[in-house]
């Protein structure tokens, strides 16, 4: 993370920083919604999957994507 995002120190984000900026609660940051407001990276071990799973949004609903897809909007593999 530190050689894909150019932070010395990443870290996960705190409840109050999510809310503020993505409007969204834990558990509920969809996994393609903040495209283009910050930077998105995803595991390059994830690419070669068919499928996963992520939030769509709501702590009660999930959307199955391709890792692919995520890559093709813009993030970036690390």
């Amino acid at each position: 993370m530190r050689s894909a995002s150019g932070l010395k120190r990443p870290r996960l984000a705190r409840h109050d920083e999510i809310l503020s900026v993505l409007g969204y609660e834990l558990g509920s940051i969809s996994s393609f919604a903040f495209h283009g407001i910050m930077p998105c990276y995803i595991d390059r071990a994830l690419i070669s999957l068919d499928w996963v799973v992520g939030s769509a949004g709501s702590e009660y609903i999930c959307v199955r994507l391709s890792p692919r897809d995520l890559v093709r909007i813009g993030c970036e593999p690390f």
